[in-house]
């Protein structure tokens, strides 16, 4: 089973309380670290980005990039150290597009069996690429996050998309978090789940019926930037493997929970 990751790396300057410190992050980053730290080496990750960010992917996992010096920074502010729910975010909100002959190029002769779509903004992905991924006929699994973003002066915004339905149509999940719901047309979409999380008030899962996921609490919280990336991907690997959507949600909260415990992507707990 080959699992395809799209979505830029960037640079993420994380601020708590006014201290200040640095990491390599972004969807595909972090998504990739849980496939690679739950077990799972059967995947590629697609995107764009100055070659010295190569370096912070693990040895051995391959990464299909377009080297440019244009990539994506974020800003993530947390005002308040005891609730990381609240985020102050802002963005240089480049245009590198992952275009269709790249993706070609990327994937000649392999037997794809699922994508995994992050935008970090809505110009990651044009309407040709996400139409060309469709064409597979494999689960493609999306975060909407991207799609609903605009940049205002120096800050983000998000906005509904009007090509959302046209985006997501046929996906087999989508994720996004409360905020962003109230810019989607939830009941008209149509995929196969939708997935919203809520920081550390839990997530709740659309499908026939609304199930409603406990998260995880944590006694040290240490970082909270990537959690919903980390979610995402834990959520996904299971239910590659067959688990039911509630099994691969309560996981997914267990995986998110421990990333909140250090800095960085996520790390499996070693076996004493």
């Amino acid at each position: 089973m080959v699992v395809v990751i799209l979505g830029h790396p960037c640079r993420d300057e994380i601020i708590i309380a006014g201290e200040k410190s640095y990491e390599i992050g972004g969807p595909s980053y972090y998504q990739a670290h849980v496939f690679r730290e739950l077990g799972y080496n059967d995947f590629l990750v697609i995107c764009h980005m100055p070659a010295h960010f190569l370096n912070v992917f693990p040895p051995g996992m391959r990464v299909c990039s377009v080297i440019t010096e244009a990539h994506h920074i974020f800003t993530n502010e947390y005002p308040d150290k005891d609730n990381p729910d609240i985020r102050i975010q802002s963005s240089n909100f480049p245009k590198i597009p992952i275009t269709v002959p790249q993706i070609q190029g990327f994937i000649s002769g392999l037997d794809v069996d699922a994508f995994i779509v992050n935008p970090l903004n809505p110009r990651d992905f044009p309407l040709e690429t996400i139409e060309y991924l469709k064409s597979f006929n494999v689960p493609i699994y999306m975060s909407l996050q991207g799609f609903l973003r605009y940049k205002s002066d120096k800050s983000l915004g998000l906005r509904p998309n009007r090509h959302i339905k046209e985006i997501v149509d046929g996906a087999e999940a989508i994720f996004l978090d409360e905020g962003e719901a109230e810019y989607v047309p939830l009941d008209e979409l149509n995929v196969g789940e939708i997935i919203i999380t809520n920081g550390s008030k839990g997530s709740r899962i659309l499908g026939e019926s609304e199930i409603r996921i406990d998260a995880i609490p944590s006694d040290n919280v240490v970082d909270t930037t990537g959690c919903g990336d980390t979610f995402m991907a834990a959520y996904i690997v299971l239910k590659l493997e067959g688990y039911t959507s509630v099994q691969a949600a309560n996981f997914a909260s267990q995986i998110a929970s421990e990333k909140t415990q250090y800095q960085g992507p996520y790390r499996a707990r070693k076996s004493p």
